[in-house]
C-alpha cells in the first residue's frame, strides 16, 4: 500500500484540489445569485415605502380636513348661530350661495372644483387630489412650499406653477366670497 501512495500522492493532492474549488465555484455562485434577488427585494421594499408614505400624507391632509371642518360647525354650533342640521351646509356653501357665485363669476360653479382657482387645471387638480388636498378649506389651509413640493414631485412640467396665491384664492372661494375673487384673480396671471 505504501508503494501505491507514493505513486498517487499527487493525484490525490490534486483530486483534493479540484474539490475544493468546485465546492467554493458553487458557493460563490450562490452567493452572487441570492445578492442580485435581494437587490431585487430591496428595490421593491423602497418602492412600497414611497407608496406608503404618500398614502400617509394623504391620509394626514384628510384628518386634517375633517378637524378642521368639525372645528367649524362647533364653533358654529355653540355660537348658538347655526342648528347642527345647518352646520353641514356651513362646512360648504348652500346651493342659493353657489349659484350666487356663478352667476358673480360669470359661468358654472361647483362646489370644492379646485379648477376655478387661477392657475389650477385639471391636471393640477389631479395631482392635488392625490396628495389629499380635494377642497376649497383643504387648499386654503394648505402651506405654499407644501403645494409646490407636490407639483415638483410630479415633474418639471409642473414645476413652472406658482402656487403662492392659490391658498388665498381658495379660501376666499370656501368663505364665499366672490367678488373680492374675482378681483383677485383678474389680477392674476396663470395663478401668479
Amino acid at each position: 500500500m505504501g508503494f501505491f501512495f507514493r505513486k498517487t500522492w499527487y493525484w490525490w493532492l490534486l483530486a483534493t484540489f479540484v474539490a475544493w474549488f468546485v465546492t467554493w465555484l458553487i458557493c460563490w455562485l450562490r452567493h452572487r445569485r441570492l445578492g442580485a434577488a435581494t437587490a431585487a427585494h430591496e428595490g421593491a421594499l423602497a418602492d412600497a415605502r414611497q407608496v406608503i408614505a404618500a398614502h400617509e400624507q394623504r391620509i394626514e391632509g384628510l384628518l386634517s380636513q375633517r378637524a378642521r371642518d368639525l372645528d367649524t360647525i362647533g364653533s358654529l354650533k355653540g355660537s348658538g348661530a347655526l342648528t347642527l342640521a345647518g352646520a353641514a351646509t356651513a362646512v360648504g356653501l348652500s346651493a342659493e350661495q353657489l349659484a350666487a357665485g356663478a352667476a358673480a363669476l360669470g359661468g358654472k360653479l361647483a362646489l370644492d372644483d379646485l379648477k376655478v382657482v387661477e392657475g389650477i387645471g385639471p391636471a393640477i387638480e389631479s395631482l392635488l387630489h392625490a396628495a389629499g388636498i380635494t377642497t376649497w378649506h383643504g387648499l386654503a389651509a394648505t402651506d405654499p412650499v407644501r403645494i409646490r413640493e407636490v407639483l415638483e414631485a410630479a415633474g418639471s412640467r409642473f414645476q413652472i406653477h406658482d402656487p403662492g396665491s392659490w391658498p388665498r384664492q381658495a379660501s376666499l372661494l370656501a368663505t364665499g366670497q366672490w367678488e373680492e375673487f374675482k378681483r383677485l384673480t383678474d389680477e392674476l396671471t396663470g395663478g401668479r
